[in-house]
């Protein structure tokens, strides 16, 4: 089961951010992974990992309800994993 099924499963609330992710946890997170994004002067949104670089510097999400984001590591984003899932 992935991430995600385990989530819809489970209930876990998609946008009720557990802790903030430093950029040096960004390597532990995989494709398919739900994740909580805020970029600098943007609005949370929550999505799954569709790709991620070798060294996870940059990553793209497609978010929910549509759309598709680059993460990348200087550019003043946060990442969170929704509350109750670990990496």
């Amino acid at each position: 089961m992935t991430i995600v099924e385990t989530q819809r499963t489970l209930g876990f609330a998609p946008y009720e951010p557990g802790a903030e992710l430093s950029h040096g946890q960004w390597k532990k997170l995989e494709e398919g992974q739900y994740v909580i994004i805020q970029r600098l002067g943007e609005p949370v949104r929550a999505g799954e990992i569709d790709i991620l670089n070798y060294h996870a510097t940059i990553f793209w999400v497609q978010i929910d309800g549509g759309g598709r984001v680059a993460v990348y590591e200087d550019d003043g984003t946060r990442v969170w994993l929704p509350k109750g899932c670990r990496l």
